[in-house]
């Protein structure tokens, strides 16, 4: 009987994956996710007490978000003796692999705009933290923190990747010209144009105080 009550729970769990993928936040509902599942949805309450419970439960199982150490995968080798300006390069490619792989986190970070529940709220709290794992991380490995102007590169870097994957979700989707939704082609030609931009971004850096643009009323 328990036996069975686990695998009834976690379908459901599972359920919750299906349905944010397949149709986004606003379609989560106790019965939308017990009908996928296939279940009776006073499962849902017996089992979890609410719908909010349940989806906390799937927060916590679920790849939902990168972590810092998926991006610095075999990049903190100190034999590898690789420099700053290809170390921001390559995490930021990896940023843009780790989102693609995460559908039903681009489909709360979708929601997380105008709205909020359970699961943009858990997301949040997983970016930051990710984020200034991410940071703390580089930290250690270069001896001191990113400059002001490479953590400002970093991060304009990291919003517009995270905005790109977010439109380009789903089917074919046109995002400034660009038919993000195509398939992998288009997206290798984007992570070869971050690496491009990226690399001559921190070599600027690195080899002096970049030009800044003049104020537009100069």
């Amino acid at each position: 009987m328990r036996r069975n009550r686990q695998l009834t729970e976690q379908r459901l769990v599972d359920a919750v994956g299906q349905v944010l993928e397949r149709d986004g936040v606003l379609a989560l509902s106790a019965s939308a996710v017990a009908a996928r599942a296939g279940v009776d949805k006073a499962l849902v309450y017996k089992y979890f007490g609410d719908l909010n419970a349940l989806l906390k439960r799937y927060a916590e199982m679920a790849d939902l978000w990168w972590s810092a150490e998926e991006l610095l995968a075999g990049l903190l080798d100190e034999t590898l003796k690789i420099n700053k300006t290809m170390l921001y390069s390559l995490v930021l490619v990896r940023l843009v692999k780790a989102l693609r792989r995460r559908p039903v986190a681009l489909a709360v970070l979708a929601y997380e705009v105008n709205n909020n529940n359970i699961l943009s709220d858990i997301l949040s709290v997983k970016r930051e933290r990710e984020t200034k794992r991410l940071f703390g991380a580089l930290a250690r490995l270069l001896g001191a923190p990113p400059s002001a102007d490479e953590m400002v590169g970093l991060t304009t870097y990291m919003h517009a990747i995270t905005y790109a994957a977010l439109l380009g979700r789903g089917s074919a989707k046109t995002v400034y010209g660009i038919e993000l939704g195509t398939g992998d082609a288009t997206w290798t030609r984007l992570e070869a144009a971050v690496m491009t931009g990226a690399r001559a971004q921190f070599d600027a850096l690195r080899s002096g105080t970049p030009d800044r643009p003049k104020s537009i009323n100069s």
